[in-house]
């Protein structure tokens, strides 16, 4: 049962491509990957993986407020999917306006996962 929950879940980043970090989670979890989508995109993909949760990986604090526009869609159209941000080496005040957007969840790391 905790196995095929685990299963259920995508991870979201606001950027092109993947860092280190993100790799190593990657390959822990082994949920597939949202590089910088549209709007749109990601609703088709909810559509048709049917994910229990989202994963928003934030890094670089200049792609945060894209991934603040797409969770912010998410919240308006209901509580589902969970939503969690992990917030890597993000400035303290980033914070607040992560929580404002929509997620039911912030993680702040820092260094190693």
């Amino acid at each position: 049962m905790v196995l095929e929950i685990t299963r259920r879940g995508l991870i979201v980043t606001p950027t092109r491509r993947t860092s280190d970090l993100l790799e190593e989670l990657i390959s822990q979890i082994e949920w597939p990957v949202l590089l910088k989508p549209s709007v749109r995109l990601l609703f088709q993909q909810i559509a048709v993986t049917t994910p229990s949760c989202l994963l928003f990986w934030l890094d670089e604090t200049h792609d945060v407020d894209h991934a603040l526009q797409l969770i912010a869609r998410l919240r308006d159209r209901g509580s589902r999917p969970y939503r969690v941000a992990i917030a890597h080496q993000l400035q303290a005040d980033a914070e607040p306006a992560i929580r404002a957007a929509g997620v039911h969840t912030v993680l702040n790391t820092n260094g190693s996962i």
